[in-house]
């Protein structure tokens, strides 16, 4: 009888940081190399997959006879090359935009060295999977995917071999593993105990079995290997053991089976780390958003007046980035000595962008034609977003006069500096209206008066109840209590709210780190009682309405702003957090008949039950309906929940470093201790409106910028816009050089589910007629003045 196959897959899960530090990890992965090629060595038909560029790097770095040997291996197809990125990342919280850098730099990092990319994603680690990983997959030239988690007790699947589909269409053929990612088998019982549990776990199908050992290195020990070549010398051996690469298994297994279509996400498991260690998941976000900024203000000076960025400083940003996605890392589950370094490399990443970014805006407002001394000392305002925006802006100056490029009066006020007045310098603030990804002059005359108190005429507006916050748009009223009682969208004259918003402690003593086995965070201990709420601004620009909270040892002050022209609040949070075990949450009743819980995902967005459970999001997460509802959207955050009308941002948690709820005693280092400050924002919306909500996330995400300038020649206009995008479901994700330097690549996706034709005009360069099908993210490039679709890594195929 002829025996079944079986792929067994030799590898070794190497974290690069956990319950160690990265540059540990970086050693690690020297002596698992090492020990892999020696496998090689001894035992002919022995093959080995290893993912993530970064430990490739590394023995390049480290070792350039190593890797020349890699090179060896993998030209023969023994040493198989999978992932695709720098790390298996967590799959949740990277923006669609780090997924597609992940893929671009690592893609053509292995490209370029050993002529093959990976064609199996591999995250066997990776603590949940976002419903677009099949389109990101794709588009990165991966076509298969193997994962663990959520494993069989937290998602229970009738099929562990399906075809996954995104909201777009996109499939991959997905592998969910068996027990554990690295099998280290020392017996033939145990061999076999093994192979008939995965028999079982496979419907009695043909899979894959991940064996070595792993977590900090290490990989197929002897013993493992000779106990796989010994049972195929066994007569009464049920299947057939065969040392491959996964791609082997996948073609093999699609060509003689009609494979189940799973068209969902992949949750839950370790909820907590969507909310654990604040400063990572800032770090993230911020270098995210300001290296999409000065990318783009690059783009537009090498357009305008041909300089040129530094891409390569660019990248390093990215691959910094990449890094810090690593499921342990961004999760928050490492020990504390691991984040005093890995850290590093997100202020880093930061530190560039801000370089690039300073020098591409010098550069250009330098270069625009400020002769006219008329009307005072310029100031120039970029926009780095993709649609025209209108904006209360700050100057570091106060002002006499403002007007616009025209010479048009604009409204202004002069306000303190910093919450305490700096000597010499109050700031002016008004409303600056900037084309898309582009810029717009003001002219400002500067004032003799310096630290005006609060009490002058200059701050004293139309609405004077202490209590309320209004303008055209909307309308907020708080109780007594310092909450917010009724949010009135003027659109429609509806109530927003069917309560008053809360700041509620959660009890998370029984939760781990990880949070394992537990996705709910529901067991309401105490909330944030008000010790003081003023009205500390009221002008025709803003109005602000601080309040200041207290629970246990911590203090909330909250600094609810409504500019005159937006349709949403902001609110800066102050946060001294000294808490342990605990959670805080920002709850908001929603009023809405039919409450449907909307969050933003990579490349988009996806609807999920209102049943309290945790979710992961990025800029924001609404509850509403068709009628009405609310969006709350925020700069630094990626925990919600929604149960029932009830709308939670989860603000911080407090558990100690990578707890395993083992060992826990007054030596313990708690995480998120301190005090912290972050942005969230209350926008009236409804589930129809998600190209609304992720404009205004977006802009929270990254306002505009300012640069003082002076009287000058020059050959720019004073007023200038760098693209226009016909449609407003079409949100541009990046605008680069090419990497090969020979063009320029437009990244966009649609983010309502509607098939959409329209163009993009980027100044300077021939219009692009893109088509999105629903929820789709496209690449174009743009060569020899032809625009053609690319994947992620900017090749064809």
């Amino acid at each position: 009888m002829k025996k079944q196959e079986i792929f067994m897959i030799g590898n070794a899960h190497l974290d690069p940081a956990w319950v160690w530090s990265w540059q540990e990890g970086s050693c690690e992965a020297k002596a698992t190399i090492r020990s892999a090629l020696d496998r090689m060595k001894e035992f002919p038909d022995f093959k080995f997959v290893c993912s993530s560029s970064s430990v490739y790097q590394w023995i390049e770095d480290f070792d350039p006879n190593m890797f020349e040997e890699m090179k060896q291996r993998i030209a023969e197809g023994r040493f198989i090359i999978v992932g695709g990125w720098k790390v298996q990342p967590d799959c949740n919280l990277p923006s669609g935009e780090n997924f597609a850098r992940n893929s671009l730099y690592s893609q053509r990092y292995f490209y370029e060295n050993f002529g093959k990319m990976a064609k199996v994603g591999y995250n066997v680690d990776s603590f949940g999977h976002n419903a677009m990983m099949p389109q990101i997959l794709q588009k990165s030239g991966m076509k298969y995917y193997v994962y663990m988690r959520p494993m069989e007790w937290e998602k229970s699947m009738k099929d562990n071999i399906f075809t996954w589909e995104s909201p777009d269409g996109s499939r991959v053929t997905a592998f969910r593993i068996n027990e554990e990612y690295c099998k280290n088998f020392t017996t033939m019982e145990g061999l076999e105990t093994y192979l008939e549990s995965c028999t079982k776990f496979y419907n009695g199908n043909e899979f894959m079995g991940y064996y070595g050992v792993g977590n900090h290195g290490g990989g197929p020990t002897i013993t493992n290997i000779k106990l796989i070549q010994e049972y195929n010398e066994k007569a009464d051996g049920k299947y057939h053991l065969n040392m491959a690469d996964p791609v082997e298994f996948f073609e093999k297994y699609e060509a003689e089976h009609d494979l189940p279509v799973l068209k969902e996400e992949l949750q839950h498991h370790a909820s907590g780390c969507y909310s654990a260690v604040s400063e990572v998941k800032t770090l993230l976000r911020k270098g995210e958003t300001k290296l999409g900024e000065a990318e783009r203000f690059g783009v537009l000076a090498d357009l305008l007046i041909g300089k040129k960025y530094n891409k390569e400083d660019i990248q390093k940003g990215w691959e910094n980035l990449n890094f810090l996605t690593f499921h342990d890392i961004l999760g928050g589950c490492c020990i504390k000595s691991a984040y005093d370094n890995s850290l590093y490399m997100g202020y880093e990443a930061i530190s560039l962008a801000e370089k690039q970014k300073n020098s591409a805006l010098q550069t250009l407002s330098w270069t625009i034609d400020t002769t006219d001394r008329s009307h005072g000392l310029p100031i120039v305002v970029f926009n780095p977003h993709a649609f025209e925006v209108e904006e209360v802006i700050e100057i570091n100056h106060n002002a006499s006069s403002l007007k616009d490029a025209e010479g048009n009066d604009v409204p202004f006020i002069n306000v303190p500096s910093e919450p305490a007045p700096v000597f010499d310098r109050d700031n002016a603030i008004f409303t600056a209206k900037v084309p898309a990804m582009g810029y717009a002059v003001y002219y400002y005359t500067q004032s003799v008066y310096f630290n005006r108190p609060m009490t002058s005429d200059a701050y004293k507006g139309k609405n004077t109840d202490p209590m309320a916050l209004e303008n055209g748009h909307i309308a907020v009223r708080f109780s007594a209590n310092g909450n917010i009682q009724s949010i009135t969208d003027k659109r429609n004259g509806k109530e927003v709210l069917s309560g008053e918003t809360q700041a509620v402690v959660i009890d998370e003593t029984e939760h781990d780190t990880w949070s394992h086995s537990k996705n709910y965070f529901d067991k309401e201990i105490g909330r944030f009682a008000v010790t003081k709420m003023e009205k500390i601004e009221s002008n025709e620009i803003r109005e602000i309405i601080k309040v200041t909270a207290t629970y246990g040892n911590s203090t909330l002050s909250q600094y609810y702003t409504l500019n005159a022209e937006e349709d949403f609040v902001r609110v800066r949070v102050k946060l001294n957090w000294n808490e342990k075990h605990k959670m805080l949450k920002l709850a908001f009743p929603i009023a809405c008949e039919t409450p449907t819980s909307i969050y933003e995902i990579p490349f988009g967005a996806l609807e999920r039950p209102c049943n309290g459970e945790e979710e992961p999001a990025l800029m924001w997460a609404m509850v509403g309906d068709s009628a009405g509802g609310l969006a709350i959207l925020n700069d630094s955050k990626y925990s919600y929940s929604a149960k029932e009308n009830v709308l939670s941002l989860t603000a911080i948690r407090s558990p100690i470093y990578c707890d395993h709820g083992r060992v826990r005693n007054e030596e313990s280092n708690y995480t998120d201790q301190g005090v912290h400050e972050f942005t969230y924002a209350i926008l009236p919306a409804n589930t129809g409106e998600k190209a609304r909500i992720f404009r205004k996330a977006l802009l929270l995400n990254t306002p505009l910028t300012s640069v003082l300038e002076n009287h000058h020649k020059g050959s720019l206009p004073l007023v200038l816009q760098g693209i226009n995008v016909g449609a407003d479901n079409i949100v541009v994700s990046a605008v680069k050089v090419s990497e090969d330097g020979t063009g320029y690549v437009v990244r966009a996706y649609e983010c309502e589910g509607i098939a959409t034709e329209t163009d993009i005009q980027v100044n300077g360069l021939p219009v692009l007629k893109a088509s999105f099908g629903a929820y789709e993210v496209k690449t174009y490039f743009l060569k020899d003045g032809e625009w053609t679709e690319v994947l992620f890594t900017e090749y064809k195929e």
